[in-house]
């Protein structure tokens, strides 16, 4: 994951890469060990004023692959996911980056 320039880069299973891909997914949802990475300061649950360091892209790669996508990140929230988006991957809550649909 990089920091450079805004940008935030993510591994997806090829599912949920190929739904994001064909604009049916448009959030991608990481757990509360992201902190580090999402966060200047404390969790969430922990600390209500923390403040999401400013990224605005997202580059996801299928797996370990050269495929990627990339998208433009609107926001990054702490909150729980859609069952749909998130299947039993991500239980409780977690760090929701809502994505903006493909032009």
């Amino acid at each position: 994951m990089s920091r450079a320039n805004g940008v935030l880069r993510v591994v997806l299973t090829g599912k949920w890469f190929d739904m994001i891909e064909s604009g049916e997914k448009l959030e991608e949802y990481r757990g509360s060990h992201w902190a580090d990475k999402l966060l200047d300061g404390l969790a969430p649950g922990h600390h209500p004023n923390a403040t999401f360091r400013p990224y605005h892209t997202l580059v996801a790669s299928r797996g370990y692959t050269f495929r990627t996508l990339t998208r433009k990140i609107k926001r990054i929230r702490w909150g729980r996911p859609r069952p749909e988006w998130s299947g039993d991957t991500v239980t409780g809550e977690c760090f929701i980056i809502e994505l903006e649909a493909q032009e």
